[in-house]
């Protein structure tokens, strides 16, 4: 500040709600004189992820480092979501997926578990390029009950030698990925979800955040590595929205 001029900042206050009227007019005086709008701000809420709209609308600057958060589900529901491990009947259903650079990959498996579906992280490794074998070997299974992957992802690419290869996958769309995500989010609130305390997903669930698409999010995953948990989303929808190929099967050890 100078005898003439004056810079003043406006924000948010710290661990706001991004989608809270309040904390829109908090950050934003202009709203006072008309110069925007709760209407234009929703569009432009709409248009950005997270990140961007906290910075750009609120004046707020979120932490990108990796250190746990817990800010979608909390780490109580988590833990209490979290089961010994039992021999489990009946189908396992896959997901596949890899970062956006592709630097990391992972596959998860859902199964039928007496207080809903558990899921399990079956691997979790450094390049997609190990992927083609893997897959072809879980789908050969006889418990397989199907394989997911999103044709327009990371692993688009290889879905026409996985395909040469024999395997039938199942093709899941953005929209169907964010209906996985919101009742993955639902079921840890409701108790129907379950995992066995594998600490490479409790971290994803610690460092997820939402990505916001017009009225729908998904797990974001530009900043972080949460594949592990974004195929555990899939493989639990896949697996409640899929039929059953058989009607009974004997006891299942799930090798992932």
């Amino acid at each position: 500040m100078t005898d003439k001029l004056a810079y003043w900042e406006w924000s948010a206050p710290e661990g706001s709600d991004l989608d809270d009227p309040a904390a829109l007019w908090a950050a934003n005086p202009a709203m006072a004189a008309g110069r925007i709008t709760e209407e234009f701000s929703r569009i432009e809420r709409a248009a950005m992820d997270d990140d961007e709209y906290a910075r750009e609308r609120l004046g707020m600057f979120p932490d990108n480092d990796d250190a746990p958060r817990w800010e979608v589900i909390t780490e109580e529901q988590w833990r209490n979501a979290a089961r010994d491990p039992v021999a489990l009947s009946g189908t396992v259903t896959y997901a596949v997926e890899a970062t956006p650079d592709g630097g990391w990959a992972a596959i998860s498996a859902a199964m039928t578990h007496p207080d809903g579906v558990a899921v399990e992280v079956g691997e979790h490794r450094e390049g997609r390029t190990w992927l083609l074998d893997r897959v072809v070997e879980l789908a050969g299974k006889p418990t397989t009950k199907a394989v997911l992957i999103d044709p327009e992802g990371p692993v688009g690419s290889l879905v026409r030698d996985i395909e040469a290869a024999g395997v039938t996958i199942t093709r899941v769309t953005a929209a169907e990925y964010a209906k996985a995500c919101a009742g993955f989010y639902d079921a840890v609130a409701e108790d129907t979800v379950h995992h066995f305390d594998d600490d490479t997903l409790t971290g994803c669930v610690a460092r997820a955040k939402k990505r916001t698409r017009g009225d729908v999010w998904m797990w974001d995953r530009r900043d972080t590595d949460v594949t592990p948990l974004a195929t555990a989303t899939l493989a639990r929808w896949g697996h409640l929205e899929i039929e059953d190929p058989v009607d009974d099967w004997d006891f299942v050890v799930v090798d992932v």
